[in-house]
């Protein structure tokens, strides 16, 4: 649901790497500064552990192979809308 109605949704995750540890919301939409309320690094450790849902589920999972450099070799499919097991 977006806007309250039913929608269907093709987003696209990259991996990136950066040197730079910094964050800021400056360039943040008038759009996203009505739901974005503050922004984070997460380590690994904190995405497998952290209490609240982390979309997409099942994040923790992808990541560890990613982290040492080994790409999927097609697009991985992620679906948004899998809820948690727990």
């Amino acid at each position: 649901m977006l806007s309250g109605e039913k929608r269907h949704l093709k987003q696209k995750f990259v991996v990136a790497h950066t040197q730079s540890s910094n964050m800021n919301m400056l360039g943040l939409t008038a759009a996203e500064k009505k739901v974005i309320k503050a922004v984070e690094w997460f380590s690994l450790e904190k995405i497998q552990n952290c209490p609240e849902i982390i979309y997409p589920v099942g994040l923790a999972d992808l990541l560890p192979p990613i982290l040492v450099g080994e790409y999927p070799q097609e697009p991985q499919k992620i679906i948004l809308g899998k809820k948690p097991n727990h």
